[in-house]
């Protein structure tokens, strides 16, 4: 999991796209990084320039999540981006702020309704057998083990 000033960042975030017809400047991604310290930032390019920025949002954190809104509008004006949201495929405008704010908190509540997955991750010290268990697995299938060669001795030296 990714560290952002010093806490995680989770898998889930919702991001909306800063888009400029012509490249944009180095300065340009420094200052949209300097205005939203507290949101994720990342430079778009296309054919080997930068393109754009693109803001993101731990949706588990509304306030993170309504201050990417914030930003994004507030930087695209300052800028002179287009302002893309990849959840609703579509540019948006001032006049969506309140669309993109509810799919936002919508976005939120369902993944705090979402139990935990644990799926691909390691096990827990807690989870499979116990130390004593093991043991008895492990003298259970050398009692066989034995069973099984002394049989087979058995069998080649009687002659059978």
């Amino acid at each position: 999991m990714a560290l952002l000033s010093g806490r995680p960042v989770s898998r889930m975030r919702y991001e909306l796209f800063l888009r400029s017809a012509a490249p944009v400047a180095d300065e340009v991604e420094a200052q949209v990084r300097a205005d939203c310290p507290d949101l994720e930032v990342s430079s778009f390019e296309a054919e080997g320039q930068v393109m754009g920025v693109d803001l993101g949002a731990d949706v588990e954190d509304p306030a993170a999540a309504r201050l990417l809104v914030k930003a994004a509008f507030s930087s695209a004006t300052r800028h002179g981006f287009q302002v893309y949201d990849p959840q609703l495929g579509r540019p948006v405008t001032e006049a969506d702020r309140e669309l993109i704010t509810t799919q936002v908190e919508r976005t939120a509540a369902f993944m705090q309704s979402m139990p935990v997955s644990t799926a691909g991750m390691a096990p827990d010290e807690s989870e499979g057998m116990s130390p004593t268990t093991r043991l008895w697995v492990i003298i259970g299938a050398a009692v066989l083990g034995a069973m099984v060669v002394s049989q087979g001795l058995t069998c080649l030296f009687s002659g059978s």
